[in-house]
């Protein structure tokens, strides 16, 4: 009924037209998959900030990151996954840090690939344990024989894999997937937040950064989920040529990757 109020009030205010138009709308995106939906509000909320901005960047663009300079994880988490990227939003979200170092999975595959522990003493099986009671299933599977037979072995292939042959993308990784279990593949790489100073933060694609860092991985591609404001008015003024000063990160202004497409 929530759907007939609002198309009832959008009569009212604008008319049969916008009602008609509103529902062609509603019908196409229904019939999108997840990764066009995203693809849908990516695009749109692209031009909304051309109006407001001169130097948007190009909200798919990859970028190349050191990854010894990406230390902390955004824990606001206040993008939504299944909303697009490329979000340029103000506020206090890019104080929310955590050490990577100090995130449970990191721990996890340091004992596994660090300290050679079976993974019955990592703490991975304990975890999905009490996922898989609360919301019945760790990434697609239903038990901890599962678990083993398919998460496990699936993550000791993938860091062989990365150590062996290299960090891939992810459109060459997407091969590699055991698909009966992994149905969540996206064609995103890592998604990375930047705080009002430039510093990286790393956002999602957690099984990706977590054994790149064990690996000791030196560059990585990743793409933008948000960048705060203020680092965006910095993007407008390299380009204008108007930024004075040094950045309030690790990176030096020349080599920062998120000013490569303005400098």
């Amino acid at each position: 009924m929530r759907v007939f109020d609002n198309i009832r009030e959008l009569y009212k205010k604008e008319g049969l037209t916008e009602v008609i138009q509103g529902i062609g709308r509603w019908i196409i995106y229904r019939s999108l998959s997840q990764n066009r939906r995203n693809n849908y509000y990516t695009i749109i909320r692209y031009y909304k900030y051309k109006l407001e901005f001169d130097s948007v960047a190009k909200p798919k663009k990859r970028i190349y990151i050191d990854l010894d300079k990406v230390v902390n994880k955004d824990t606001s988490q206040i993008f939504p996954g299944k909303k697009g990227i490329g979000y340029i939003q103000d506020g206090d979200w890019d104080k929310n840090k955590q050490p990577i170092d100090e995130i449970e999975l990191y721990e996890i595959y340091d004992r596994r690939f660090i300290q050679n522990k079976p993974w019955s003493e990592t703490g991975l099986l304990e975890t999905a344990k009490e996922i898989i009671k609360n919301k019945n299933d760790y990434h697609n599977c239903t038990n901890i024989e599962e678990v083993l037979e398919h998460r496990c072995l699936y993550i000791d292939k993938l860091y062989n894999k990365i150590n062996n042959e290299g960090y891939k993308s992810q459109k060459e990784a997407h091969d590699f997937l055991d698909e009966k279990k992994h149905t969540d593949y996206t064609p995103l790489e890592i998604l990375v937040t930047i705080s009002r100073g430039g510093e990286i933060l790393f956002y999602t694609g957690h099984n990706r950064m977590m054994l790149a860092k064990i690996i000791g991985i030196d560059e990585i591609p990743v793409q933008i989920m948000a960048r705060h404001k203020q680092w965006q008015r910095i993007r407008e003024q390299v380009a204008a040529g108007k930024f004075e000063g040094d950045l309030d990160c690790d990176w030096k202004l020349q080599e920062h990757p998120d000013l490569q497409d303005v400098l």
